[in-house]
């Protein structure tokens, strides 16, 4: 049976502006299982990274709890907190920008072990040496700094930073959207070795569903700071039954020019977070759109094994789902 290791409860994250309140986050839950690897999709703007900070302790929400092996982290004292925040890390995007660029690699990885470990300089030394190896990385690089490294090296960097000190959970925001397509399935293989050599338990954030489907087990799809689908990553590939769902599905580039799909296109933008639409978030784009969708907002229900689903008519998406994915073939 799969064990929780951390659950988000009804997590809502509002932030006050002078135009008025921006709707980050409204009323979200999930649970994340130990080992898993749990992707979280959607356009930018949609809350993926807000959420993410929550997880970690950096905003404490409006409403809401953080569960984390059964004790809410918003209520944990000084020290408790303390200890949580060196078994939960972040892999940052940008890797140009999350290194000190005035430490040198031996004191960006040293640094974590300082403030959460209490051992020996002899043994920090040797756990940065084993760090670098594990990431792809030699001893001859512990005196150089950032800018003296590659996009790919640095973000391999970031990575040895954050796993340094044996976390057990482990968040990577969009962890390869700042690098060459060339060097993005490196990263993705390391942290799939890594997760599996170290039993790490990750949320992976992206908007590319190709990162999605090559590195995890389940995924959550966010719209306008809702969940408005969740399933294993086969289920959602194969049988997507929210429309902003199929819609993301059908907008995955086709390496073939022979193949020419018709899939649904989103009209208009995304709504403005200061004043959401009323009922379904997603009903000013949907294709589907009835007045129930204006009048009530869809809830998250199971409707299949495992598979969750914020759509009153998610029954008539499937129907038509066979026919807009027909272009998709394994072929």
């Amino acid at each position: 049976m799969l064990q929780t290791l951390l659950e988000a409860k009804d997590i809502t994250m509002h932030f006050e502006t002078r135009k008025g309140t921006i709707h980050a986050v409204d009323s979200l839950s999930l649970k994340v299982f130990e080992n898993e690897i749990f992707g979280l999709v959607g356009e930018s703007g949609c809350g993926k990274t807000t959420l993410a900070r929550v997880l970690m302790g950096i905003y404490k929400p409006n409403r809401g709890e953080v569960i984390y092996k059964g004790k809410n982290i918003f209520s944990l004292k000084k020290g408790e907190l303390r200890r949580y925040k060196r078994y939960v890390q972040m892999i940052f995007q940008d890797p140009y920008s999350s290194l000190d660029p005035l430490m040198n690699i031996k004191r960006l990885l040293i640094e974590p072990l300082d403030v959460h470990l209490n051992i020996p300089k002899n043994e920090k030394n040797k756990m940065v040496l084993e760090m670098l190896e594990k990431v792809g990385l030699s001893k001859r690089h512990v005196n150089r700094y950032p800018y003296e490294f590659s996009g790919g090296q640095r973000q391999r960097i970031a990575i040895a930073r954050a796993l340094i000190i044996r976390p057990e959970f482990v968040v990577a925001d969009e962890p390869v959207s700042a690098l060459d397509i060339s060097i993005q399935a490196q990263i993705l293989n390391l942290l799939m070795k890594l997760q599996q050599d170290m039993n790490l338990t990750c949320l992976v954030i992206a908007h590319d569903l190709n990162v999605i489907y090559h590195i995890c087990d389940r995924v959550a799809v966010m719209y306008l700071g809702r969940i408005v689908e969740l399933a294993s990553v086969e289920g959602i590939f194969d049988n997507p039954l929210h429309p902003y769902t199929l819609a993301l599905m059908l907008a995955i580039p086709i390496p073939d020019p022979r193949i020419k799909p018709k899939g649904i296109v989103l009209s208009g933008e995304v709504p403005n977070p200061l004043n959401p639409p009323s009922g379904c978030r997603f009903n000013t784009r949907c294709s589907f759109k009835q007045s129930k969708c204006v009048e009530k907002e869809p809830q998250l229900m199971e409707v299949d094994n495992n598979h969750f689903v914020a759509c009153h008519f998610f029954k008539e998406i499937k129907d038509r789902k066979e026919k807009e994915l027909a272009a998709f073939s394994k072929n």
